[in-house]
């Protein structure tokens, strides 16, 4: 099933969730993932849900994020700093019954109150007008007092992704205009890393 339907909505493709529908509004200029991209992290992400926490770094539609919860992932934290998002994503909590936690606030002020269980999975897909948000979201990672992290970056497939020294490219592969690539750190002991199939 194709995770779009119509303008300012998407479909949950997978799992507990599927086929139910999350609405947003595309002026706010929010990018859900493209279906073919989505299943494929999914496929990612999946063997991982009965161990790993997940955290979306920059929830916006939060197709992700349910999607997450939807597959099994039992602490999954959302944060989104556009507040009518986070009211939107509020609303779809309450209406799937689901006890995803929602946090308001961008990622980088919000982290050290962000309290996860480990091994962790981050997810991030920033907007492309933030360069920056990358290489500061792996510094962040790298120098954090976690000891079992990875991190999923969805970025575009023709610009050439910004890495810091410690991090560690695991697998990368495209699909279309998007590419996802699976990142681990020097100081993190990771084990049994996915494989990033279709």
């Amino acid at each position: 099933m194709a995770a779009r339907s119509r303008p300012g909505e998407v479909r949950i493709p997978r799992g507990q969730f599927r086929g139910r529908r999350l609405r947003f509004d595309p002026s706010d200029g929010l990018r859900p993932t493209a279906a073919r991209t989505l299943e494929a992290l999914l496929s990612i992400v999946q063997p991982l849900a009965a161990t790993h926490s997940f955290l979306d770094a920059f929830s916006g539609s939060g197709l992700v994020g349910f999607s997450a919860a939807s597959i099994g992932f039992n602490d999954v934290v959302m944060v989104e700093r556009h507040l009518p998002a986070v009211d939107q994503l509020k609303r779809h909590a309450s209406a799937l019954d689901s006890a995803v936690r929602i946090v308001a606030g961008d990622v980088f002020k919000v982290w050290p109150s962000i309290v996860m269980a480990q091994p962790l999975l981050v997810y991030a897909d920033p907007p492309f007008t933030d360069e920056s948000a990358l290489l500061r979201l792996q510094t962040l990672l790298s120098q954090s007092s976690l000891s079992d992290v990875r991190l999923v970056i969805e970025h575009p497939t023709l610009r050439e992704l910004p890495l810091i020294e410690s991090a560690k490219v695991i697998d990368q592969r495209a699909y279309g205009r998007s590419t996802l690539t699976q990142l681990t750190f020097s100081m993190a002991h990771n084990l049994g890393v996915a494989d990033m199939d279709e």
